[in-house]
């Protein structure tokens, strides 16, 4: 390893110490869907068999045996939860750069891809939970990285040890099959045939052994995943029911996602874009102008409610009732998002079709293999639906390898600033829109033990989709008799409307505010709880 490999190594650890210091990852309360994971882990170290439950949306032992592990040693919390995926999250990092290095792309350039990928909101905010999302993430870069050094250096061992890494984040998430579909392209483009080939088959046979995997637990375990991937599959019959813009919408979105995300990279590495770059910027604007009237939604980087918004970070204000309005300057800054990611996803794209040219790094093997795993991960989305930014995360790591396909071009100091003064700002909207996050979902927890000590039923309340989720569905012995968690549960499996007591965002006709709860926050749209009484 050279020096400098090791001071990046060095800087990259530091700055997620640092990061964890800064966020503190201590609240032990449910985010998002964790808590149907945190269920399993929990009856693990009861000395139970491993069980997935229904609520989850895949089969993920790997995920769910690495959180015991930590429980065993800290303790049973959610804050022992978020630590263990914490730790996948710096060996995530770690492996991106791997990856980037064995592309051949030089230090400080691989360095700053993998904190542009570290710093994006979504993989952040996310790496304070247990979910799912982060260690797949971070097994894909290991596994990306062994798989990029095989083909390279066409060593056959670490081909094998990376579909192996492919076959534990399948895990995690099913949709690691994508890993495998990015070797049998990077395979392709092999010059030795014997090789080529054997490359091929590694990859078709993990694919085929996946798929095989894939339908055998769907039968011994038919209950996990009910409302994930075996859902999303089913609603393929309906494929062509959907109307065209649709589809048009949610690419154009994904691709606003992806150039906001890599934007700084863009900006900071590569030379000007050029005349096409630029008209394709206005094309993808134009259709993206044209497609918003007629889609459910209209297109943009960072839709409300989603995981990362001009709102908040973490989607929680969304899981309890009582919604507050826009703040038009949010919406205003959506657009104008939207719009750069749109531009930069044109610039990304003019970029990766100059690396397909002959000669390109794209004819290569090593980075064929990133452009199919991106492809793949593209087409999985519309294959299984996949219209949420925590779905884009694989696409944003391709994205952010591609960017920095050409940075041998001379780039005026002006840009590196500027991309400097954007990481800056991402990096303080990530660790105070997480800190709003955690402090969110303690003051949520915090009221609703209140309530309860104070003798409201536990049926009798609705605290929101994740506290509900996790006292309830989770723990079916909290119900009253002949109540069932798949029938009973508010928010989560029955209404919540009507409810004698709420939690919610802001007041709600037909009750009256007992009183108000602060929520300390730096920059979320709302800065209090308010505890309803119907009347």
């Amino acid at each position: 390893m050279h020096r400098g490999d090791v001071w990046a190594v060095v800087a990259i650890a530091a700055g997620w110490a640092a990061a964890v210091a800064l966020v503190g990852p201590r609240a032990d309360v449910p985010i998002l869907d964790d808590w149907c994971y945190a269920i399993s882990v929990e009856e693990l170290l009861r000395g139970l068999p491993l069980r997935v439950s229904p609520w989850s949306s895949t089969f993920p032992p790997v995920h769910l045996w690495w959180g015991a592990l930590f429980a065993r040693v800290g303790g049973f919390s959610f804050t022992t939860l978020r630590l263990s995926t914490l730790a996948l999250w710096l060996a995530g990092t770690l492996g991106a750069y791997g990856t980037l290095r064995a592309l051949g792309v030089r230090t400080a350039v691989a360095f700053v891809g993998v904190v542009a990928f570290a710093l994006h909101p979504v993989g952040f905010v996310l790496a304070f939970s247990f979910m799912t999302d982060v260690p797949f993430v971070a097994l894909s870069w290991l596994a990306l990285w062994a798989l990029v050094v095989g083909l390279r250096r066409e060593r056959e061992p670490v081909m094998l040890a990376g579909l192996a890494l492919a076959v534990v984040a399948f895990f995690v998430r099913p949709v690691a099959i994508v890993l495998p579909a990015g070797l049998f392209v990077g395979a392709l483009a092999l010059d030795r045939a014997a090789l080529r080939f054997r490359a091929a088959l590694y990859a078709t046979a993990t694919v085929a052994v996946m798929a095989v995997v894939s339908v055998a637990l769907t039968r011994l375990f038919p209950w996990a995943g009910d409302g994930g991937v075996q859902y999303r599959v089913m609603r393929l019959a309906f494929v062509l029911l959907v109307a065209p813009a649709v589809y048009a919408e949610a690419a154009l979105s994904m691709l606003a996602h992806v150039g906001l995300a890599v934007l700084p990279l863009l900006v900071a590495f590569g030379p000007p874009p050029r005349r096409g770059a630029w008209l394709g910027a206005l094309g993808l604007i134009a259709a993206a102008v044209a497609v918003s009237p007629f889609a459910e939604a209209s297109v943009s980087a960072v839709k409300f409610a989603h995981t990362a918004t001009f709102e908040e970070l973490g989607a929680a204000r969304p899981l309890l009732q009582g919604a507050p309005p826009r703040d038009p300057a949010r919406a205003a800054a959506t657009l104008v998002a939207t719009a750069l990611g749109l531009a930069a996803a044109a610039i990304l794209l003019a970029r990766v079709a100059a690396a397909l040219r002959p000669g390109g790094r794209l004819r290569r093997a090593e980075w064929a293999c990133v452009g199919g795993f991106g492809l793949a991960s593209f087409g999985l989305c519309f294959v299984l639906w996949f219209f949420y930014d925590r779905y884009y995360l694989p696409l944003v790591m391709a994205g952010a390898v591609l960017a920095l396909g050409d940075t041998t071009a001379p780039v005026a100091p002006w840009r590196r600033g500027l991309a400097a003064a954007a990481f800056a700002l991402v990096a303080l909207a990530d660790v105070t829109g997480t800190r709003d996050m955690l402090a969110y979902a303690r003051a949520v927890g915090a009221t609703a033990a209140e309530l309860r000590a104070a003798g409201v039923p536990e049926l009798a309340l609705d605290a929101g989709y994740a506290e509900n989720g996790w006292r309830l569905y989770a723990h079916p012995e909290r119900l009253p008799a002949g109540k069932t968690p798949e029938l009973d549960v508010p928010h989560v499996t029955a209404r919540a409307d009507g409810l004698p007591w709420v939690i919610a965002n802001a007041p709600l006709p037909g009750y009256r505010v007992l009183r108000t709860v602060a929520v300390p926050t730096w920059w979320a749209y709302t800065d209090r709880l308010y505890v309803l009484r119907a009347e």
